[in-house]
């Protein structure tokens, strides 16, 4: 979905941190944003781009879709001065990026990760994202020393990878109705 205001002036716009998402996020139309954690990340502040941000989370679903270019194992559409960091993306995105599906300018993105051949070949992009091997995603060395993932607070070694550990909801799933 899309959050935040479009104009968010000087208060606290968007702060999505510590999610998770194990489901297929799809959609049959062409104009959609899709992110395996947000669709359209709202506008930040000029001089804040935490006013606007995804932080610590995970995706592990699938996004099928091809809706232009606006797929994202994170975030489909970043608006201007919006910040995604410390994000992982395990899901396959056959037709996007790893992390980012588009983002509108100005957008500030710190150390993200995504699995290789998860994405568009040759598609990974802005130069903070970090490409990982599926040998490496269950390698607690290469999480705790080569990545700036807090290992001993926000994520933790689980199921053969980096996982969140006050994330209550990442292993229930949602309703179906």
């Amino acid at each position: 979905g899309k959050m935040g205001d479009s104009t968010p002036q000087y208060k606290l716009n968007v702060s999505l941190r510590e999610c998770a998402n194990y489901g297929e996020v799809s959609s049959s139309e062409s104009s959609s944003y899709l992110g395996g954690i947000i669709g359209y990340l709202e506008d930040g502040i000029y001089d804040n781009p935490y006013n606007s941000a995804v932080e610590n989370c995970y995706n592990s679903g699938s996004i099928p879709s091809d809706v232009d270019e606006n797929t994202g194992g994170i975030v489909g559409l970043a608006a201007n001065h919006s910040m995604t960091a410390k994000c992982v993306n395990y899901g396959n995105v056959p037709y996007g990026n790893g992390i980012m599906g588009t983002d509108e300018g100005n957008g500030e993105y710190e150390d993200c990760y995504t699995l290789e051949g998860t994405y568009i070949s040759g598609d990974v992009w802005p130069k903070s994202v970090h490409v990982f091997t599926a040998s490496q995603m269950s390698d607690s060395n290469y999480w705790e020393k080569e990545t700036s993932l807090n290992m001993s607070e926000t994520w933790r070694m689980n199921n053969g990878r980096a996982e969140l550990t006050k994330c209550p909801f990442q292993y229930v799933s949602a309703p179906t109705n």
